[in-house]
């Protein structure tokens, strides 16, 4: 089950790189702090250092949608458990995280993230524009994918 796992987020990673390469683009969806709810765990949105969206095209609605996240671990989790792969091959598909720093969104595929952090979630990761040179252990978008695969996985054998 691990190793399924495991094969389901790389080919997320790579499905979601051929996003990085598409032309259309999508902007987030405004999110009304301390009312709108994680659309994973249902609750409050509240912290804007450490929120996620992910973007899907509803191809039998013929439709965009936004789905809105607490934390980037939530965001993926909900990807991997709720969408499948029915999102997961659409080039439409787009994740953006805040920056823990400036509150701005950005595209979670290009970001750094910082662990030992305080989420909402408990995931850890805060997400960076730019690479930190002061912090040893900072992550790419693959390295962040793993980290919440494996926090995941604490969290079920608990």
């Amino acid at each position: 089950m691990l190793t399924n796992f495991l094969q389901i987020l790389l080919f997320c990673f790579l499905s979601l790189m051929l996003v990085a390469c598409g032309k259309q683009k999508h902007s987030v969806a405004n999110i009304q702090w301390e009312k709108d709810t994680c659309d994973r765990c249902q609750m409050v949105i509240h912290n804007k250092k450490f929120a996620a969206q992910i973007h899907v095209f509803v191809a039998d609605k013929k439709t965009d949608k936004n789905y809105r996240f607490d934390d980037l671990g939530c965001a993926l989790i909900w990807l991997y458990q709720q969408a499948g792969m029915r999102y997961q091959n659409d080039p439409h598909t787009q994740i953006w995280v805040t920056d823990m720093q400036s509150g701005q969104w950005l595209n979670a595929r290009k970001a750094w993230y910082v662990g030992n952090q305080r989420t909402p979630m408990g995931y850890g990761l805060g997400a960076l524009e730019n690479k930190p040179r002061k912090i040893e252990q900072v992550l790419n978008f693959q390295q962040a994918l793993r980290h919440i695969q494996k926090v995941d996985q604490q969290y079920r054998s608990e």
